[in-house]
């Protein structure tokens, strides 16, 4: 199973683009920011309000097709697995299910949304979306003999 936090070492994700974009400025060419975390947004509003809330922002800013932002999947594994973390197993669903109507054709969506109905207890639709991410990724397949 694929575990994600929002943290200091998480947060690292930019690191690279930020170095990147350091040494293309000292070369002389140009340098693209880090896109914001739309995890970090969504985590915002879903504590502030309500996951509906968050959600309904993320389609709007998907919408807009909004350039500043990060729409990538381990975003919605960093955020789905916050919730988690704080034992908001509903609402992680919730994010994991958007990850899953958003990249459809990544088995890890599916075994993110797969652990989040196990820890609800719903082991039908647990198995149901490890068997599809499975069926997606292969090599997903030694996750689980483990």
């Amino acid at each position: 199973m694929h575990r994600a936090s929002i943290n200091n070492v998480n947060l690292g994700q930019h690191h690279g683009k930020i170095t990147d974009s350091s040494i293309s400025i000292l070369n002389g060419q140009p340098a693209e920011p880090p896109k914001r975390s739309i995890a970090e947004t969504l985590y915002k509003i879903a504590t502030e309000k309500n996951i509906a809330a968050a959600i309904a922002d993320y389609r709007k800013l998907k919408a807009e097709i909004s350039p500043t932002f990060d729409f990538s999947e381990t975003e919605f594994n960093t955020l789905g697995y916050q919730l988690l973390g704080m034992k908001r197993t509903k609402g992680a669903i919730e994010i994991f299910k958007l990850n899953v109507e958003m990249f459809p054709r990544s088995g890890n969506p599916y075994d993110n949304l797969g652990e989040a109905y196990l820890a609800d207890g719903q082991k039908d639709l647990a198995l149901a979306n490890y068997r599809k991410a499975v069926e997606l990724d292969p090599t997903m397949q030694t996750l689980y003999r483990s």
